[in-house]
C-alpha cells in the first residue's frame, strides 16, 4: 500500500507549523520519515506501541507514533484501539509540555484527546485495517446494556 511507506502526518489543527505528529505504519515508513527530516533514531522492536518525541529549533516539536507490526493478528480492534489511546495521551503530554501549558482546561484535554486519538486511528485504519464497525447496524449488536 502507497501509504504505508512513508510517516502519515495527522492533522495538528491550529498547531501546524510548530508542532506535528504522525504515525509509522511500519519499520519503512519510521526510517524513511525520519530520515526526511534529518533524524536517525531506531524502529522500535520490543513494547506493542510507542511514541517518540523530537523537538529542534529549526523543526519544532515532532511526535511520531508506531504500533508494531503484527499487532492486529493477536489483539482485538478494541485492544489495539485503546493502545493507540495510550499512545493519543503521549502525544498530547507532548503537545502541553511544548506550548508551555501547566494546567490545561479539562474541556482542551477531553478535545485534544478526541482529536489526537481519532486522527491515530484513522491513520492505522488506513496503513493495517479497519478497527470499528463502521456502518454496522446496532440494532444487530448486542451492544451495552441500559
Amino acid at each position: 500500500m502507497a501509504r504505508d511507506k512513508n510517516i502519515m502526518w495527522c492533522n495538528a489543527g491550529w498547531f501546524r507549523g510548530v508542532f506535528k505528529f504522525g504515525f509509522a505504519p511500519n519499520e519503512k515508513a519510521w526510517t524513511k520519515g525520519l530520515k526526511e527530516l534529518g533524524i536517525t533514531e531506531e524502529y522500535p522492536t520490543k513494547p506493542c506501541a510507542s511514541t517518540f518525541t523530537f523537538e529542534g529549533d529549526d523543526t519544532g516539536c515532532i511526535i511520531v507514533v508506531t504500533v508494531r507490526d503484527g499487532l492486529e493478528e493477536i489483539y482485538s480492534p478494541l485492544e489495539i484501539s485503546c493502545l493507540i489511546f495510550h499512545e493519543a495521551v503521549h502525544v498530547f503530554q507532548g503537545l502541553v509540555e511544548f506550548i508551555g501549558e501547566e494546567n490545561p482546561s479539562p474541556e482542551f484535554e477531553a478535545y485534544s484527546m478526541q482529536s489526537i486519538a481519532q486522527e491515530l486511528i484513522h491513520c492505522f485504519e488506513i496503513s493495517r485495517r479497519p478497527l470499528a464497525l463502521c456502518g454496522a447496524n446496532l440494532e444487530d449488536t448486542d451492544g451495552p446494556s441500559n
